[in-house]
């Protein structure tokens, strides 16, 4: 959350650990500490999705999108937050 700039050269590795994490939630829930872990996440690939730039930045955003939909599709607590935050933003 404190990084400043850019998350582009992250791209890929914050794609990759939210949709695994998006795909976790198929799976049965034992504890409430999924929900906690996965909100630096969502924070992250929310302003991937926002700050996307440059040639990959049509597919960055698709990824993003792709995953929120996974999110949804699993009822996932936080992806309230997902929604309200494109819709804070005007996407």
């Amino acid at each position: 959350k404190d990084l400043q700039g850019s998350l582009d050269t992250f791209a890929e590795v914050i794609l990759a650990l939210s949709d695994i994490t998006a795909e976790d939630f198929s799976r049965p829930v034992t504890s409430n500490q999924r929900y906690r872990d996965i909100d630096g996440l969502v924070h992250l690939l929310l302003r991937l999705y926002e700050g996307a730039s440059g040639t990959n930045s049509a597919s960055i955003r698709q990824k993003c999108l792709d995953i929120w939909d996974k999110l949804l599709q699993r009822r996932a607590t936080v992806a309230w937050a997902l929604t309200r935050g494109l819709d804070a933003t005007g996407h």
